[in-house]
């Protein structure tokens, strides 16, 4: 049977790791050594050496590279994580530890599935700071994240705007090469469009997922549109936009970073049909049309409710 909550059941360890933050439950760390006490190990990334203890000898995992990061060399500021996996013990590689920290149950909300990959457990949220929760067990392949007994608190619809009969239109491509492409999204899947924004990575999501933000009380996955549909990423610009959607088959909403140049345009739009070939993934499309000013590309936006490999 699972306890009720209380503000202050959950407990963690922040650990730094290739540039990111990540959170690992107070109750799965045995402890926290110095790197300088490890036996390192050369070519087996990300296997970097082993701790030597009274009960024997405890392999050390870099925890970067666990979740697919390049390869560092250890520093000898670094930590070890004592941790367990599979009831065997592990250490884990990591650039700094924070003292533990009381987190409220409210905080910690769902990954989000278009962010999903091996071995997070949740994410914890912090007014707009937002740090993924590890699963160690999970991490090695060990099985599935321990659930959370909390529930997040539901994604709010905005009020509703008559706008059934309007088309937002994103930039796809420049004209280096031709007409730029556009994409058409009906507007009334949009929640909100906000400003870029930072990004909190998840190491390990697929390539065209370019991290979580916060959004009204809880955390969406921000997806670059243009390397959804097969395209090269739109990248940053201090100018692009976050459009945030809720996809057909689905009431998890999903951000997605566009070029600039977004725009609405009212229907009916003149156009005739394409036969144009589209520079991307054809299979994420509906259709595409021709207008007077450029191709236009039908988003078929059921696929992003799908699943994060879509």
């Amino acid at each position: 049977m699972v306890r009720a909550a209380t503000a202050t059941q959950l407990r963690v360890v922040r650990c730094q790791a290739g540039g990111g933050t990540f959170a690992l439950d107070l109750a799965a760390v045995r402890g926290v050594e110095r790197a300088d006490r490890m036996t390192s190990a050369v070519g087996e990334w990300p296997h970097v050496g082993a701790l030597h203890t009274r009960g024997g000898g405890v392999p050390v995992l870099s925890l970067a590279g666990l979740l697919g990061l390049p390869e560092t060399t250890p520093a000898p500021s670094d930590q070890l994580v004592l941790t367990e996996a599979a009831g065997s013990p592990l250490a884990l590689l990591v650039e700094a530890v924070s003292p533990v920290a009381d987190v409220p149950a409210g905080a910690v909300h769902p990954l989000p599935r278009h962010a999903a990959a091996p071995g997070y457990r949740a994410v914890i949220r912090s007014g707009d700071d937002l740090v993924p929760w590890l699963c160690p067990t999970a991490l090695l392949g060990g099985g599935p994240a321990e659930g959370i007994p909390f529930a997040a608190p539901p994604y709010r619809r905005l009020p509703a705007a008559p706008r059934a009969d309007r088309l937002l239109l994103l930039p796809l491509t420049d004209d280096a090469d031709g007409p730029a492409w556009l994409a058409a999204v009906p507007a009334a899947l949009v929640e909100e469009t906000l400003g870029a924004g930072p990004t909190v990575a998840v190491p390990g999501a697929a390539g065209f997922v370019r991290g979580l933000r916060a959004w009204q009380d809880g955390v969406i996955a921000v997806l670059d549109l243009t390397a959804w549909v097969g395209l090269p990423p739109a990248g940053d610009h201090p100018a692009a936009r976050v459009v945030v959607v809720r996809p057909p088959g689905t009431d998890e909403p999903v951000g997605l970073l566009v070029r600039r140049g977004v725009r609405m345009v009212k229907l009916p739009l003149p156009h005739l049909h394409s036969t144009r070939p589209f520079p991307g993934d054809e299979g994420k499309l509906a259709g595409a049309v021709e207008t007077d000013a450029s191709p236009v590309a039908l988003l078929d936006l059921s696929r992003l409710g799908l699943g994060p490999n879509e």
